[in-house]
């Protein structure tokens, strides 16, 4: 899907809802696991996306979770390491998403990575790649990208099933210890 330019900003819902409508068309893996999910779009597009978890996201560190590296052949997201499962989740599925939309590249990001990557700078490596950072959510690109991994994360949560219920002697086991264990609190106070 390539991203849609419309004069001035779409409405939130309708985002959400071309977002879920890309959604529709992948294969989401339940148990929900993002690195499966990244497989599968390599797999689907016949065209790798690589994950890379960071120690060192340059001179950005403090703002940017998360890098999409657009090379002739491949695609490679790298993830600041370290990141909580959940917040490391949102920062792959947000580079997914600039990948699926289609973003172009920005000049901050690429003068970003080329000081990550200096070797990749110096062979004039950068010249052919685009490469879009994942620091704040005040242009289009970001908010689509965002939105989409707002949604797919939403989407596998509901996915989840609860969990079963306790049986009825558990529940009556459960209450008849939680009576003994107030009856001794209330009688040690």
């Amino acid at each position: 899907m390539t991203s849609t330019r419309h004069e001035g900003r779409r409405s939130d819902r309708r985002l959400a809802k071309e977002c879920t409508d890309l959604l529709d068309d992948l294969d989401i893996p339940i148990p929900f696991d993002v690195d499966q999910l990244v497989t599968l779009l390599s797999t689907r597009r016949r065209r790798p996306i690589h994950l890379v978890d960071e120690s060192d996201m340059g001179a950005h560190a403090d703002h940017a979770s998360g890098w999409w590296l657009k090379m002739a052949d491949a695609d490679v997201v790298f993830v600041k390491r370290g990141l909580p499962p959940l917040l490391r989740n949102t920062a792959v599925l947000h580079e997914v998403g600039h990948i699926l939309w289609n973003h172009p590249s920005n000049g901050d990001a690429r003068d970003a990575f080329a000081r990550l990557m200096p070797n990749l700078a110096a062979a004039g490596a950068l010249d052919r790649f685009g490469v879009l950072a994942r620091r704040g959510y005040d242009t289009p690109q970001e908010i689509e990208a965002e939105t989409f991994a707002r949604v797919l994360l939403s989407r596998v949560d509901a996915s989840v099933a609860p969990a079963p219920a306790a049986s009825s002697a558990a529940t009556a086991q459960a209450a008849t210890a939680l009576d003994r264990l107030a009856r001794a609190l209330g009688s040690a106070a």
